[in-house]
């Protein structure tokens, strides 16, 4: 989220076994963006992808929750 809006980070994550990280920071997908627009159109349409089924999924569980 912070990503998207620029407000502090509202999450940490926490590997529980060795993984590899890529760190995309705003300032370097904007420069990205500017010179492979439809990387950068890819790349949104799949962070819109993730939140929205998040979001569906907490919706069902706010559901769920008031039976």
């Amino acid at each position: 989220m912070a990503f998207l809006d620029g407000a502090p980070r509202s999450a940490d994550a926490i590997a529980f076994t060795d993984v590899d990280l890529f760190v995309l920071r705003r300032q370097n997908f904007d420069k990205l963006a500017e010179e492979h627009k439809k990387v950068a159109i890819q790349l949104l349409e799949g962070l819109a992808s993730i939140l929205s089924s998040r979001l569906r999924y907490a919706n069902a569980e706010m559901r769920a929750l008031e039976t």
